[in-house]
């Protein structure tokens, strides 16, 4: 008898309006489909460009003006796995990743909400590995470039705040689960590289340019001083 594979929604958030970022989501597609044989992903990308398909998964292009944590709850709808994904699309999937996450997660049931480890912003793995660091800090314990979750976690936290249109979501995040005593952790065990910047991706335009950038950052940083208080917050 074969054994049902385990499904995991993944949320992929893109913007592929030239050709060298489209090639950035498709590098994500691939690496994804490559890291495991016995998970079944069911990608679900997010896209504003209204041109792009990609061949594999289901390609979304939302009506709505962009926003981060709104196109995450538009992709998260549109799946059913008991587990979803979210995520940028400049990261590369090691093998294996999903596999730990899901083993960490059966072994330790009280962390409903997981991220994965990068060596480029967590560094050296070396004495990390076998170990699960809980927190809520993001760029720390929460990558909010990739955060794995417990579907049900939306039962009790409700849709992700749509305010915040990029800057700040993973700070949001982590508030909103210390809100409502939902643990997290980060799993040194579990890897994936987070590109994040024109040097690492080789790309020569950003997504977006500095003046909507600015736009974003400081917008976003306001808003949520005045939601959560004094809390400590670093963009993601």
């Amino acid at each position: 008898m074969t054994k049902k594979m385990t499904e995991v929604d993944v949320v992929i958030i893109s913007w592929a309006k030239t050709p060298e970022l489209r090639a950035v989501t498709q590098n994500c597609l691939d690496t994804l489909y490559a890291s495991e044989v016995n998970v079944r992903f069911n990608p679900i990308i997010v896209e504003t460009d209204k041109d792009t398909e990609y061949n594999w998964g289901v390609t979304i292009h939302p009506k709505s003006k962009f926003g981060y944590n709104k196109y995450c709850n538009l992709g998260r709808k549109k799946g059913k796995a008991p587990h979803v994904v979210l995520c940028n699309n400049d990261i590369l999937f090691d093998a294996g990743w999903a596999t730990c996450l899901l083993a960490a997660r059966k072994q330790f049931p009280r962390f409903r909400s997981m991220s994965p480890w990068c060596p480029r912003t967590h560094g050296d793995v070396n004495g990390k590995r076998g170990q699960l660091i809980e927190g809520y800090q993001a760029r720390r314990e929460i990558s909010g470039w990739c955060i794995f979750q417990d579907r049900t976690i939306y039962d009790t936290i409700g849709d992700l705040d749509e305010e915040l249109v990029f800057w700040y979501v993973d700070n949001d995040y982590g508030a909103t689960l210390m809100k409502h005593g939902i643990k997290h952790c980060l799993v040194p065990d579990s890897m994936v590289t987070h590109l994040g910047s024109e040097k690492a991706t080789g790309l020569t335009t950003r997504t977006l340019d500095e003046k909507t950038q600015e736009k974003y950052r400081f917008g976003n940083e306001e808003y949520i001083k005045e939601k959560w208080g004094d809390m400590e917050t670093k963009s993601n």
